[in-house]
């Protein structure tokens, strides 16, 4: 059974922080959950990943080991995610992986302290304006009044910006950047095409992350959403092959130039954004792997 603690006042000294992390070393901390999933090893033995938030927004994966009861251990994973927990870990550097924890330890708080809530939950800087601004500079491109989910802007998922509120809106900004490099080399008509297949990709994608979060990314959504699609196609005149932006997130891998080119700029965005966050949570002198390749932290020439 999970432990709680009411927690009270005067945390300061006991708040995660990554980068004080020091080889070999057992410590308590306060820090919060971003996420969590089951998964097993090689040797088929279950253990449970909790995504740990510092209170500079670095996550770093802290594992659970030796699970007696795997079927209760995910009922009170369902518990942590999205809260506040006191935890008793291990650090756990891996040359390959980076820095990750072992949890020896952990209990939820059922009171958190304000103290606590400002150095933890963070979100996208002035989100309301990076939606307005995603909005009109669709229009813009695409010639089209565009009424995008708000939902980009209040949910939460660790793929964006270390799972702050907003990150999702912020990865779409970023993405349309990204686009406008590539589409330099188009004719008018092959832009067009790019940008409204950003369109229902952001449409698709958002639907996808709320299904997928729910266990409702099924035939029952890619039945759903070939409808809807279907529809926005006709008002935007996109191509026939807009419509491999549904199967993209089902594991088909497109044919169409411009939902590639979508795909890859989110896919890119991601990666950098994953690397970067390798980078901040290394110690210096270390090295680690994000997914795609090692990433060292040097000691800075002024030290």
């Amino acid at each position: 059974m999970l432990e709680k603690v009411t927690q009270q006042q005067g945390v300061g000294d006991a708040l995660f922080v990554v980068s004080r992390i020091h080889p070999d070393t057992t410590f308590e901390c306060y820090a919060y959950v971003r996420g969590g999933q089951h998964k097993f090893t090689r040797a088929g033995k279950p253990f449970i990943t909790l995504y740990l938030q510092d209170t500079e927004n670095v996550v770093i994966p802290a594992y659970i080991f030796d699970i007696d009861n795997f079927k209760d251990a995910g009922l009170e994973l369902t518990k942590v995610i999205h809260s506040f927990v006191k935890v008793r870990v291990t650090e756990n550097y891996h040359p390959r992986f980076g820095m990750s924890v072992i949890v020896d330890q952990i209990s939820i708080v059922t009171a958190p302290t304000a103290e606590m809530s400002v150095a933890f939950l963070g979100s996208v800087n002035n989100v309301q304006a990076v939606y307005n601004q995603l909005r009109d500079e669709i229009a813009a491109r695409t010639g089209c009044k565009i009424t995008l989910p708000y939902a980009i802007c209040t949910t939460s998922y660790m793929d964006f910006y270390q799972g702050r509120v907003g990150g999702q809106c912020l990865h779409y900004l970023n993405m349309l950047h990204l686009l406008d490099v590539w589409r330099t080399d188009m004719n008018d008509e092959e832009a067009y095409q790019l940008y409204v297949t950003f369109v229902l990709y952001v449409f698709v994608h958002n639907n996808y992350l709320a299904a997928a979060e729910k266990g409702g990314d099924d035939i029952t959504l890619v039945n759903t959403l070939t409808a809807s699609v279907s529809n926005y196609m006709k008002t935007l005149k996109a191509g026939a092959g807009a419509l491999e932006v549904i199967h993209l997130f089902f594991g088909y891998t497109p044919k169409d130039i411009f939902v590639r080119m979508v795909h890859q700029a989110s896919e890119m965005m991601l990666r950098t954004m994953n690397e970067l966050s390798m980078f901040r949570a290394l110690p210096i002198t270390r090295e680690g792997d994000a997914g795609y390749g090692t990433i060292k932290r040097y000691a800075s020439e002024s030290g």
